[in-house]
């Protein structure tokens, strides 16, 4: 389960890079409304990678304990 969750973060880190490229690009042309959607996405993937990791964590530690 451990390796599924973490290609799940590792794909997710590279939509997050693929969206910062994109933030850039918007940037560049001036448009900021879709520079500051981007961004809100960038930041829910991150809730979301955080809340994976947390998963994993609680799972090693369930393991500790059994």
């Amino acid at each position: 389960m451990e390796n599924l969750i973490n290609d799940l973060i590792n794909r997710l880190g590279q939509i997050k890079e693929e969206e910062r490229i994109r933030i850039l690009q918007c940037q560049k042309y001036g448009d900021e409304d879709a520079a500051r959607i981007l961004t809100g996405k960038i930041m829910a993937i991150d809730y979301c990678i955080g809340e994976l990791r947390r998963l994993i964590t609680y799972e090693h530690q369930s393991e500790i304990n059994h």
